[in-house]
């Protein structure tokens, strides 16, 4: 093992001793990738030998630190026609050694891409109820996160889309623009 395994799984037992109910999952991929990091991202996702092998490496690095599953988070260009598949297969790998899988997902946004089976997989939903707007969009100034959109997010999952209440974690930022 390396110092970076001791180190994490020294982060993990701690945190857990102070928390015996803490789930810690791994999260994969994020926001912000570079257009090389998305088509490795697709390479993987959207073709099933290579989709295996990522699944295989993952779910052996859950075990491996002892994390309680996988939190998927590709976000717009990373959600590919193979992101269904992904995640159904995903779910199957992490189900054979009792793990959870949770998505993050924009406020106001269902990918195409993610079918009700996929979406169904999720044991629950992050929902990223911030980045409304920012630096990137520089003609619609104002709050990125506010109190509003937050119930927008939360209405949107729960009632538009259908997802239960229980299913749902509303996420907040940490954060603020200035633009």
């Amino acid at each position: 093992e390396s110092s970076n395994q001791y180190i994490l799984r020294d982060i993990i037992n701690n945190a857990r001793a102070l928390n015996n109910t803490l789930q810690i999952y791994i999260s994969i991929a994020g926001g912000g990738l570079s257009e090389e990091q998305l088509a490795i991202w697709k390479s993987f996702i959207d073709h099933s030998d290579n989709r295996a092998i990522l699944i295989r490496e993952l779910v052996s690095y859950v075990e491996e630190n002892e994390f309680d599953g996988v939190d998927v988070d590709l976000e717009w260009g990373a959600v590919t026609a193979g992101y269904s598949d992904f995640v159904l297969d995903l779910k199957q790998a992490l189900n054979t050694i009792n793990k959870g899988m949770t998505a993050a997902l924009p406020g106001t946004t269902k990918y195409s891409q993610i079918s009700s089976s996929a979406l169904n997989a999720f044991d629950f939903i992050n929902i990223m109820a911030y980045d409304f707007t920012g630096p990137w969009n520089p003609a619609a100034p104002g709050q990125h996160s506010s109190l509003d959109q937050a119930k927008l997010s939360v209405n949107y999952w729960k009632n538009t889309i259908g997802v239960p209440g229980e299913k749902l974690n509303l996420g907040v930022p940490f954060y603020g623009y200035s633009f």
